[in-house]
């Protein structure tokens, strides 16, 4: 076996050598969608997509706003459903962030690997969704 593998896998919470450690909120910064103020079921000029839990699990956008209010998600962004059933992640989504989506835009790793990340953190509970302890502190 691997000795940083060995070492990644141990419970003493110890980097392997070379990584570093670090809180996931100074790696990330983080936008969190709202209710806009207006909404439409047809796409026409001047209104984008309106990013739901669907949209996130590939649906195409059912829902527009042209509230500039709203914070926007770019194809660069990770999402991740942040209220409700929490922990859903989808990528490469361009729109405005519906109310229970927050858009995870990293500065210090790679977008792949932070919604791979988010996905291993996350443990599904049958009365809800949780987050594994000790992963995002």
């Amino acid at each position: 076996m691997n000795e940083n593998y060995a070492i990644f896998e141990s419970n003493e919470n110890v980097p392997p050598e070379g990584w570093a450690e670090s809180v996931l909120f100074d790696i990330v910064s983080y936008r969190k969608g709202k209710k806009p103020n207006s909404l439409i079921s047809d796409h026409k000029d001047g209104f984008i997509p309106y990013i739901l839990i669907d949209q996130m699990k590939g649906k195409p956008a059912n829902q527009f706003t042209d509230d500039k209010n709203i914070p926007i998600a770019t194809e660069a962004d990770v999402l991740i459903v942040w209220d409700g059933s929490v922990g859903k992640t989808a990528s490469g989504i361009n729109g405005a962030l519906g109310s229970t989506i927050a858009a995870l835009k990293p500065f210090l790793i790679e977008s792949s690997y932070l919604e791979y990340f988010l996905r291993l953190c996350v443990v599904n509970q049958h009365n809800g969704t949780l987050f594994k302890p000790n992963t995002l502190a």
